[in-house]
């Protein structure tokens, strides 16, 4: 077992997964790593890969013209970065960026839309599991978005 397989074995996000389609997704992956300030996404620039944390801390931001960029959610090790390459334009939202060193898992979103047409079984499985990690970015989204409108309520109360 190659050092890629074991990587995608023992990441929570392919748990249980059957050990033929994880030999699939070594195929497409490589590992990566990422110094604290650094971006693994950048808003706008084409989703043709996404990462499994295996360590590190980082964050999901919206920029914004009037203040420092919202973070959206806090990832760590053991969580999945980039979403946006399974929906055309296939385009990155937000902005992740490594809050600490990050070392993680690319995969090639490239690669693995093929493999998809090729093998139903594996198209499935990792869209089922993507499902879960959108769901909670956009539950992550509403939250920090009625933070920001409450406060910005209060402060117009006080004026």
């Amino acid at each position: 077992m190659n050092t890629n397989t074991e990587a995608l074995r023992q990441h929570p996000f392919l748990e249980g997964l059957d050990p033929a389609l994880i030999e699939k997704l070594a195929g497409i992956a490589a590992p990566a790593r990422f110094a604290a300030g650094e971006f693994l996404i950048r808003a706008g620039e084409a989703a043709d890969i996404f990462y499994l944390l295996l360590e590190g801390e980082a964050v999901v931001e919206v920029y914004s013209a009037e203040h420092s960029p919202v973070v959206i959610q806090k990832l760590k090790g053991g969580e999945v970065v980039g979403w946006s390459w399974l929906v055309p334009p296939h385009k990155w939202e937000f902005d992740v960026q490594a809050k600490t060193a990050v070392k993680a898992m690319a995969l090639d979103a490239l690669k693995l839309r093929e493999l998809f047409k090729e093998d139903y079984q594996l198209g499935y499985e990792i869209i089922y599991r993507f499902t879960a990690v959108v769901a909670g970015r956009l539950h992550s989204t509403r939250l920090q978005y009625l933070d920001l409108y409450r406060i910005h309520y209060l402060v117009g109360q006080n004026t």
